[in-house]
């Protein structure tokens, strides 16, 4: 199965707290979310739940919380995806951590 890649968005106005990601144009605040590829949202979006982060959307949480983060994700994109889309997957949120994510 090939893997695309689509640009995710957080809704302006409405807190997003369920794990189903929604999809659109890239976050404006944000353009390198449109790299992260569409199969590998579903496990990001779980894992976010799982680490406790309150919104699928919620960087600053994912890329604090990133080595349990990587932890949860990496197994199940490379288990549901195939182990070539794992690292991908993990350079865009390395990219959304550095480039996203306001620092202290």
């Amino acid at each position: 199965m090939q893997c695309t890649t689509i640009p995710i968005t957080l809704l302006s106005s409405i807190a997003f707290t369920s794990a189903r990601p929604q999809t659109g144009p890239p976050v404006a605040s944000c353009p390198v979310t449109a790299q992260m590829p569409e199969c590998g949202v579903p496990c990001i979006s779980a894992a976010a739940i799982e680490i406790g982060c309150t919104k699928y959307m919620d960087f600053e949480c994912q890329c604090k919380n990133a080595a349990a983060m990587q932890a949860a994700v990496m197994p199940c994109v490379a288990q549901a995806r195939g182990a070539a889309l794992a690292p991908v997957v993990g350079q865009v949120a390395n990219a959304i951590c550095e480039q996203c994510v306001t620092k202290a």
